[in-house]
């Protein structure tokens, strides 16, 4: 097979835009799958628009269980989330003890994100707010005590096997801190569209007595010296997280039930990673959590909301919001034709969502050369550890620049794809200097 695309850029670093060119040598025919009901924007458990309020459930195990006697609190480390022997403060460091703010976390309220916004540096609220362009709002709120105070959600693990377990525990021991709980705030949608139906029209879908989503998020650490349950170190997300809460709809709450959200434990870098699990099915990339599907793609690096170590604090690639209806693509060549060329531009990718792609002929399944380009202009379009030193190396920006890579995930919003898909891990990034396969070379001994 001979395939050759003409890629011309035209990029500087003070540009606002990249221009780009192809011409294509090679052509493909191919049919779009049949559209159906499934829309991929409608999403799985939640259409990702409009407003979506949260509830978050902080949960500490209890001290001295029977199944480790020896477990304490205040002699298990977690940064953001100390807790002092016999203090009654039990929450994460982040969280406000006596309004229950956690804007780092996400906002409270919609008015937070013009208030905030400028003045945090990162939250999930602002992230998916600048991903979707405006489009939607997260926001969220800690569960209280019958004083309005919010509190954390203690619970002895000893006979449990997993968090489902402890989910269901810590949903028995809310409804005894506070069974006047007003749990109507969390309910404005009738849930579980699963691509069929657009749930953020609540005139049409209106609220089905089941909270819209719920977060359990838990302080437990896989490195503690004293786990709070000896084999809660062999639990599947133990230290990260699980994309459900393993609840089912039999135990109700002032008529309120739990079924959507997810699980994690504090600062394990999953929270936007689990969502899109449940969102819109994404499945593992870039060798997440060593899953590999049909590709042996193991970059050191990548982003998107399932990557395992990002380069950028954004949480969605251009694929990602394409696929939920957040951005229009400037350019989807789908049936590139012999002898035709391609121009197009490209503004700054976080900004204003610009994004293009192609698809690469002969390839079948079909894959898509997908491009973004990144000025860096926004605070969140670089990683976390810039400024860091290691030794006496400083850790510099995240290059900016046309980003491009090599994807066989769906190009069809009607086409379905799985978390638990053979499509896992198969996003290729393309290197900067062209190189396709290479290995360094080991100095001479």
């Amino acid at each position: 097979m001979v395939l050759s695309f003409f890629l011309s850029t035209f990029v500087a670093k003070n540009m606002k835009y990249a221009l780009i060119g192809f011409f294509c040598f090679a052509c493909s025919l191919f049919t779009q799958a049949q559209k159906n009901d499934w829309y991929a924007p409608h999403g799985g458990i939640f259409t990702p628009q409009g407003n979506l309020h949260v509830l978050l459930v902080f949960v500490v195990f209890d001290d001295a269980p029977s199944a480790n006697t020896n477990f304490r609190n205040h002699e298990q480390p977690m940064e953001g989330w100390q807790i002092s022997a016999g203090s009654r403060h039990r929450l994460p460091q982040e969280v406000d003890s006596l309004t229950g703010a956690c804007p780092t976390i996400l906002f409270a309220e919609n008015d937070d994100f013009a208030a905030l916004s400028q003045k945090i540096d990162y939250s999930f609220s602002k992230d998916f707010f600048l991903m979707s362009q405006g489009k939607f709002r997260l926001t969220g709120e800690v569960f209280s005590d019958t004083t309005g105070a919010p509190i954390s959600v203690g619970i002895d693990a000893s006979d449990c096997a997993w968090w489902s377990q402890t989910n269901r525990k810590a949903w028995e021991k809310m409804q005894q801190l506070n069974p006047r709980f007003d749990y109507s705030r969390f309910d404005r949608r009738r849930n579980n569209p699963q691509f069929r139906f657009n749930n953020s029209d609540t005139a049409q879908f209106p609220p089905d007595k089941v909270l819209d989503y719920v977060i359990f998020i838990y302080r437990f650490r896989r490195d503690w010296a004293q786990p709070p349950h000896w084999g809660i170190r062999d639990w599947a997300g133990a230290g990260g997280g699980v994309a459900s809460t393993g609840l089912g709809v039999d135990t109700s709450a002032s008529g309120y039930r739990i079924r959507e959200g997810f699980t994690m434990c504090h600062r394990s870098g999953v929270f936007v990673h689990e969502l899109a699990h449940t969102l819109y099915n994404m499945p593992h990339l870039f060798g997440a959590n060593k899953v590999m599907g049909d590709f042996f793609y193991t970059p050191a690096i990548g982003w998107g909301a399932t990557s395992q170590t990002p380069i950028v604090r954004t949480g969605m690639s251009a694929w990602e919001r394409w696929y939920v209806d957040y951005i229009p693509l400037v350019a989807k060549i789908d049936s590139p034709r012999f002898g035709e060329e391609y121009d197009f531009i490209l503004r700054d990718f976080v900004l204003t969502g610009d994004a293009a792609c192609a698809r690469l002929p002969f390839t079948e399944p079909a894959q898509y050369l997908w491009l973004e380009y990144r000025t860096g202009k926004h605070e969140l379009d670089n990683h976390s550890w810039l400024g860091q030193t290691i030794g006496e190396d400083t850790i510099y920006s995240t290059a900016t620049g046309l980003y491009a890579y090599i994807s066989e995930l769906p190009a069809n919003k009607n086409e379905p794809i799985s978390a638990l898909s053979n499509k896992a891990n198969c996003i290729r990034l393309l290197n900067a200097n062209g190189h396709f396969d290479y290995a360094l070379a080991e100095p001479d001994s």
